[in-house]
Parts: structure tokens; sequence; C-alpha cells
């Protein structure tokens, strides 16, 4: 089922714009849009939980989603259609959320480990400690930027424009991989490892489903999860870095597996 799933799945909506651009043209694309997302959030910095998520709504919105928009509806091509946006199952989303949490345990573990050897950099993590809410209104401020923004935007550019550019010119398994290590490398570099693999968990919803509107969903999810962290973290470098997962690692491994495999199934076999 997961076969005939993967071919109906690329079948769905033609990449008309890989049709009407050359590679090297949507690759110039995909990185003015993302140096502008990077960009446009600098002046942002260190001013707080609500301003960091205003400037993360207006990057994601005017460094990516308005050039993509622009782009296909110039070249006459339908935005839903050309990146693969369907409304969502309820039972499907469910399971893709329930994947997406049982991922937690292992790649927390995996990321304390690189962390140790890699140790963030701090002024890194004294941005991720402003990113902690502290008022109602930056609550909302920050899971509409983290749950919303980043994950529609980054979506977007990597499975939406990258998968489907490499798709049209390789195989599908280079294609999501070599997606997921892009998507990884833009993150730090303690964090790469587990970040891919959840890119690839990412590229293969948006493979098989072919409706991106999933892996933003566990895109958003995942940030979702980690925010909680933050909430219940005090920002000390050793409480970030030493995961409660990483006690009995081989059980939470077995069960993250386990779990996973569980409602990848669901998710798999639900009607989407």
């Amino acid at each position: 089922m997961a076969a005939s799933r993967l071919y109906t799945a690329r079948m769905l909506h033609p990449d008309r714009l890989g049709a009407r651009l050359r590679p090297w043209a949507i690759v110039l694309v995909v990185a003015l849009c993302f140096i502008l997302y990077e960009l446009i959030q600098v002046p942002f910095y260190n001013r707080g939980p609500w301003w960091i998520a205003v400037g993360i709504g207006l990057s994601a919105g005017l460094g990516v989603f308005v050039p993509l928009f622009t782009l296909t509806r110039s070249l006459g091509i339908p935005f839903r259609a050309q990146f693969q946006l369907e409304r969502p199952a309820l039972g499907a989303s469910l399971a893709v959320a329930g994947a997406t949490l049982s991922l937690i345990p292992a790649l927390e573990i995996i990321t304390a480990a690189m962390a140790r050897r890699y140790p963030p950099d701090p002024s890194y993590l004294s941005f991720v400690e402003q990113l902690r809410p502290d008022s109602w209104s930056a609550w909302v401020g920050v899971v509409l930027a983290l749950a919303v923004a980043v994950p529609f935007a980054e979506e977007l550019i990597f499975r939406g424009v990258l998968q489907r550019l490499l798709l049209r010119h390789g195989h599908p398994v280079v294609a999501v991989l070599l997606v997921a290590v892009l998507f990884g490398a833009v993150h730090p570099l303690y964090s790469i490892p587990g970040v891919t693999l959840l890119g690839v968990f990412f590229g293969v919803l948006a493979l098989l489903l072919g409706n991106l509107t999933y892996p933003i969903i566990a895109h958003a999810v995942w940030n979702l999860a980690n925010m909680v962290v933050l909430k219940q973290s005090t920002g000390e470098l050793d409480q970030l870095l030493d995961s409660p997962f990483t006690h009995a690692s081989l059980l939470w491994f077995v069960l993250s597996a386990a779990l996973f495999a569980f409602f990848s199934r669901l998710w798999l076999h639900a009607r989407v």
C-alpha cells in the first residue's frame, strides 16, 4: 500500500514550477527566500519574546510566502496545487502528531549526546532563553510564530520546493535524504543529527501522503513540544543538555521506536 501511495502522491499535483523554471533558477529563488527569512528576523533579536515572534512572523510572510506566492501567480500556477496544500484528514493528522511526539525521546537522547560534545554557543542559548514568554500575549505570539509561521515557511522551502525539485530529477530516497541533510545543516551544530532525522520524517510524510499540510502539522507539533520543554527549563546549560531521556536511554529508544512504528502504521493506512 505504501508503494502505491508513493506513486499516487508524486502524481497528485504536477510540479508545474519545475516544468517552467530551470533547476538553477529554482535553487536561486530558494536561496534568496531563505536569506530574507533569516535577515528579516535580525532586527527583532534581543527584544523579548513578543518582538522575536513578530520578527519570525514577518520573515515567514515577507521572506518566504510573498515571494513564492508572487512567483507562482506570475507564472499562472495555482499556489495550493503547486505546493500540495490540501485540507488534512483528522485521523491522519492525529496519527502524524502521535508519530512526531513518539520521536521526542530518541531524538533528545541524540541531541543531548551531541550537545555534550559540541556545546551550543552562549549567544544561541541566550536567544532561546528570550523565547520564554513572560505574558499571555507573548505566549500567543510565540505559539503563532513557532507553530504556524516557522513550520509553514520552512516546509514550503524544504519539502515544498527543494524536495519536489529533486524528485523531478532523481530518486525519491535521494531527494528525501538530501533535503533532510540541508534542513539539518541550517540548524546549530549540536542539533544537526536529530534535526536531519526529523527532516527525513517530514520528507517521507510529504512524499507518501502527497500533502504538504502533514509535514507542516508534524513540524508544528515538534516546535510546540520544544516550547513545553523550554517553559519547564531554567535556561541553564546543564539542564538544557541533560535530557531526562538520557537515563535508561536504551529503554527510551525502544519505546520511542515502538510508538513511532505504531503511529506510522496508522497514518500510512489513514484516509488522507
